[in-house]
């Protein structure tokens, strides 16, 4: 591993009370945002606080510092209404600046609504609808030609 790739590895120890601190403290932050933004949805997220706080701080394998290293853990959020209550934990973790935080909800924000697409320095993050998505159709195929062929 070379400089600044700490990896989190899978099942470090932690206690059940600090994993229920986690989960109150992503609630809280989650009301923070929402209230600072004027947007976004608190039931979602809080029922899935304790999932977050469970898969990020003992559950899964990370390397902040190198997020798209290739033995790293995936989650698939399909739930992307609960991504205001995901923000923190990232920051927290370092996948992107604290300060970030303070622009949720703005103009120019790099930590989008949920319903468009999100990236954030070093790490990257796409939510999308569960279920059936509609069809789009690549209207530019039919024109295309193969050049060389």
């Amino acid at each position: 591993m070379g400089t600044g790739q700490h990896t989190l590895d899978r099942g470090r120890p932690v206690a059940p009370a600090e994993l229920r601190g986690r989960a109150d403290w992503i609630r809280l932050r989650t009301v923070e945002l929402i209230d600072q933004a004027g947007l976004g949805h608190y039931s979602s997220t809080f029922s899935c606080a304790e999932i977050f706080a469970t898969l990020y701080y003992h559950v899964l394998r990370l390397r902040p510092a190198e997020p798209d290293w290739p033995d790293r853990d995936r989650f698939l959020l399909g739930k992307g209404h609960v991504a205001t209550g995901l923000w923190p934990v990232l920051a927290d973790l370092g996948y992107f600046p604290a300060e970030w935080l303070g622009r949720f909800g703005k103009v120019g924000s790099p930590l989008k609504r949920p319903s468009q697409y999100a990236a954030g320095a070093r790490h990257r993050l796409q939510l999308r609808r569960a279920g059936p998505q509609p069809v789009r159709r690549d209207r530019d195929r039919a024109r295309r030609t193969d050049v060389g062929a």
